[in-house]
């Protein structure tokens, strides 16, 4: 269990990292592009550019939204794994004082 929660963690974690970089290096996300850009066409938001929505390739569009619904579900897996390991680190040091 411990190992599990371990790998989940990590890979949430480094998930997480890529999200944040890959946002950065394409030019914003497609979730808030989705809303916020105007319909028709494939666009990426960034509040801080000085034209928050611009055009993408189709490609690029898809990439973004798959990690950005990723990153959803995996950065909250990653927070529940870190509350486990918490947990059973805890309940070790517990039994070891009863020893």
């Amino acid at each position: 269990m411990k190992r599990l929660a371990q790998v989940i963690v990590f890979v949430g974690f480094v998930n997480f990292l890529a999200f944040v970089v890959g946002t950065f290096i394409v030019g914003g996300d497609a979730i808030n592009g989705h809303s916020l850009c105007p319909a028709g066409k494939h666009y990426l938001y960034d509040k801080l550019r000085d034209e928050p929505c611009h055009e993408v390739s189709a490609a690029t569009y898809r990439y973004s939204k798959l990690h950005s619904y990723f990153t959803f579900i995996s950065f909250p897996l990653a927070m529940a794994g870190g509350v486990l390991l918490n947990r059973l680190r805890k309940r070790s040091t517990i039994s070891q004082m009863v020893r």
